[in-house]
């Protein structure tokens, strides 16, 4: 999965694909491996296959946050804008980070390119960007580290991580969370996060 992401992160998905089926097929019941091939196989122009898997995630992983980010991403990234549109209108379908002024200017967004309205698409990607300043969640797999072993209830580690700074100057939150794979974030469950400023120049 590593090598298929760092091949989809160089603009590289259709050699990436390879890479994506044969970890989905390692471990078909992982939701991040079906997640993952679901979003690529709709992006490379394959919507009847993406579908299977979605369905899949539907059955297997009905309240994971992967599953509704899965249905959306794959809706936006297969140009299904109708579908997307009426996602945004229910908030229970709204992807990670996704909040109520995002989700209008998305929604603002692809109104205006259904209608082929450039100045308004134009306005509303601005607003998209505005919103990001104010705080939205831009990115929210943007670094990670590995625990060095299993802990025990109570026990704690040191974890070194290597943070890039982000492309663009400008003032950031970084929070810190603990993920179980195919599960959730702990912070959905109750666990404390660690939030620390980040300035760009």
């Amino acid at each position: 999965m590593h090598e298929a992401r760092l091949l989809w992160s160089v603009g590289r998905g259709h050699d990436a694909m390879a890479w994506f089926k044969r970890a989905f097929n390692v471990d078909p019941l992982h939701n991040d491996n079906v997640f993952t091939y679901a979003v690529s196989l709709a992006s490379e122009g394959h919507p009847a296959q993406s579908q299977t898997l979605l369905e899949l995630m539907r059955t297997k992983w009905p309240d994971s946050t992967k599953t509704t980010d899965a249905h959306f991403w794959s809706a936006m990234l297969s140009g299904e804008s109708g579908q997307v549109l009426a996602m945004i209108a229910d908030p229970k379908q709204w992807p990670m980070g996704m909040n109520r002024k995002s989700a209008e200017a998305w929604r603002l967004a692809l109104t205006a390119h259904r209608s082929n309205d450039n100045a308004a698409r134009l306005r509303a990607i601005q607003t998209i960007k505005d919103n990001a300043a104010d705080g939205s969640l831009i990115n929210r797999d943007y670094e990670r580290a590995w625990l060095p072993a299993h802990l025990q209830a109570g026990g704690t580690a040191e974890i070194p991580i290597t943070v890039k700074a982000p492309d663009q100057p400008g003032r950031y939150q970084l929070k810190f969370d603990m993920v179980s794979e195919g599960i959730d974030w702990f912070e959905r469950s109750g666990s404390p996060t660690t939030v620390r400023d980040l300035v760009v120049r």
